[in-house]
């Protein structure tokens, strides 16, 4: 029955039931497009994201997914992959574009459902939620940082064989841009602390400097990096989540956000949309207003300084010095 109290909970299943309703629909006349005669593979495909949207729409995009785009045969009127000699429905020639050599918002799109819905819903179905113990955070960290890199790397090595480079990935000249994104990230320390003041007082603007600054320091409590600091580790675990926000998260987050994400957009809008797109996004995932600005800051300098170098290293140095004195700071009090 209808309340005030479970209106926002039906409001939210409501949501996420058309969510379902049309991404089983888009995903019928999408792989109906790009198989062709096989239509019970579509109706497969369909049918399995409205019962395990989750888990099966995510693997239709970035793995089942036949690459490129779509186009209308001028004999039959369907829609049919456009790097095909023939149509896939009526096997009649068409006027055929190249074979892709670059992902899109597809295999994004999915890899993003992966670790913002599927991991948090399975990990929330196993127990995990709440205020995370150590190994439960290092344990989801580490997985998700895997999937990340594993899952970017998959897309651009096997489904478009292109060499990891294209993603950023390369190791020339690795020291000297290291030693870059070391006084950059220091920069962006006192950079993000300016811009994370300039956030609290536009939102105080509206809601009042107080209640903004409660709201900033929510948001910093509700972090699961502060969780589990607060909650009390051992120096071999401080050590160990050090090397985890200062390695393992940044590689795998440059290799998606900066590698797969800002170059799959910088290929059709151009590098300034899609260093603005990405850190959107970068921003986004993280479920922060009051942080929102200074995270989208950081993305769209991560993301000029790899467009600059044309390597991840920098980027991923300068993100862990960021992480790291994050940490430093939330476990001794610093006042930056």
């Amino acid at each position: 029955m209808f309340s005030a109290e479970n209106g926002p909970q039906i409001f939210f299943i409501g949501v996420a039931g058309l969510f379902v309703v049309a991404s089983g629909v888009w995903v019928f006349r999408d792989s109906r497009a790009r198989l062709g005669r096989r239509s019970s593979e579509a109706w497969m495909w369909a049918v399995g994201t409205l019962v395990l949207p989750f888990l099966v729409l995510p693997f239709y995009l970035v793995v089942s997914r036949p690459p490129g785009g779509v186009m209308r045969c001028p004999s039959c009127g369907r829609a049919t992959l456009s790097h095909r000699a023939v149509c896939r429905h009526c096997e009649r020639p068409i006027p055929f574009d190249s074979p892709p050599s670059m992902w899109g918002l597809g295999e994004i799109i999915g890899i993003s459902i992966v670790f913002g819905l599927t991991l948090p819903l399975i990990a929330g179905s196993v127990g995990v939620g709440g205020t995370p113990e150590f190994a439960e955070f290092s344990s989801y960290a580490v997985l998700q940082s895997v999937l990340l890199a594993v899952l970017s790397l998959y897309v651009v090595r096997r489904r478009y064989h292109q060499p990891a480079q294209l993603l950023g990935v390369r190791s020339d000249r690795a020291a000297a841009r290291a030693g870059a994104g070391v006084l950059l990230g220091g920069a962006m320390v006192f950079i993000s602390t300016q811009v994370e003041a300039g956030a609290i007082a536009l939102v105080g603007a509206v809601v009042g400097r107080a209640e903004a600054q409660r709201m900033a320091e929510a948001e910093h409590m509700r972090n699961p990096v502060t969780e589990v600091l607060i909650s009390g580790v051992t120096p071999a675990e401080l050590l160990w989540i050090l090397v985890l926000l200062c390695v393992v998260v940044p590689v795998a987050e440059e290799i998606f956000f900066r590698g797969l994400v800002f170059r799959g957009l910088r290929a059709r809008w151009g590098a300034l949309t899609a260093a603005l797109a990405s850190a959107v996004f970068f921003g986004a995932v993280h479920l922060e207003l009051v942080h929102f600005l200074p995270i989208f800051v950081l993305g769209v300098v991560l993301a000029y300084t790899v467009e600059r170098t044309q390597s991840l290293v920098p980027a991923i140095v300068i993100h862990g010095v960021n992480n790291v004195v994050a940490v430093l700071t939330t476990l001794y009090h610093w006042n930056i």
